[in-house]
């Protein structure tokens, strides 16, 4: 990773090999519900607005009020469990040809560093949904892609599983393993930018590494832990050539 341009860190001087992003909220922002969530932006695909927001206010809301983690983890999977229920049997074709609602910035900010030939890895490291963020990866050219993976049938339809690849709690052992794929890269040469309390622990390892740490629009009800834990807050990738520059 020494030939060509390469991505900054202006805070720190340092160069970035790792870029990391979060999906829902962070790489893509569905307006049409209370998370702007991957799972919404599917859901929503099927049913009514009214119908798949009564679930997910249900679920995100008692997985607030829960404190310990194992409990939060066990609601998280019921709301996948009910979700899975409901898409069992739908044609994913119908969420293929949807218009993927990138947040502001992100395909200009992305093509830049295509465009430019800098060196850097690319990742999603998210608890969405993969037919969503695979074709993001696909489309603006992420090297990595770590997600949620919904399952599908020998008829081509949604089979009421899916393959679980981050949870609430473990995004930072996600993180920790693309860092090893990379060739062991340190937290002080990662960006990584996130917007909800499951990004907490990545921002608050990379801010603490001296890396870049950068909490995007965070939810009203976890503005302020999100905040503390990352460098500075930005509302989209916009302001992303703040904090980063390519040489």
């Amino acid at each position: 990773m020494d030939e060509g341009k390469k991505l900054y860190n202006k805070k720190s001087g340092k160069r970035i090999l790792l870029a990391g992003f979060d999906g829902d909220r962070t790489l893509v922002s569905y307006e049409g519900g209370k998370l702007g969530s991957s799972w919404e932006f599917v859901g929503h695909t099927y049913y009514s607005v009214d119908y798949w927001q009564g679930i997910a206010r249900k679920f995100h809301d008692a997985i607030e009020q829960e404190t310990d983690k194992d409990k939060k983890d066990n609601i998280f999977m019921d709301w996948v469990q009910a979700g899975l229920n409901d898409l069992k049997g739908k044609d994913p074709q119908r969420v293929y040809e949807q218009t993927i609602p990138y947040t502001k910035g992100v395909e200009q900010y992305i093509r830049k560093i295509h465009s430019s030939q800098a060196n850097v890895r690319l990742a999603i490291v998210s608890a969405g949904l993969g037919i969503i963020f695979d074709k993001i990866s696909e489309d603006l050219g992420f090297d990595y892609c770590v997600t949620n993976r919904l399952g599908i049938d020998g008829n081509g339809m949604f089979d009421g599983t899916i393959d679980i690849n981050v949870t609430l709690h473990d995004k930072k052992e996600n993180l920790d393993t693309l860092l090893e794929k990379v060739g062991g890269v340190d937290l002080a040469n990662v960006m990584f930018v996130g917007d909800d309390y499951n990004d907490v622990e990545c921002l608050q390892a990379v801010k603490d590494a001296g890396g870049l740490a950068l909490a995007i629009n965070p939810l009203p009800g976890v503005v302020d832990i999100v905040s503390q834990a990352a460098n500075a807050v930005i509302q989209d990738f916009t302001e992303l050539e703040m904090y980063t520059e390519i040489r």
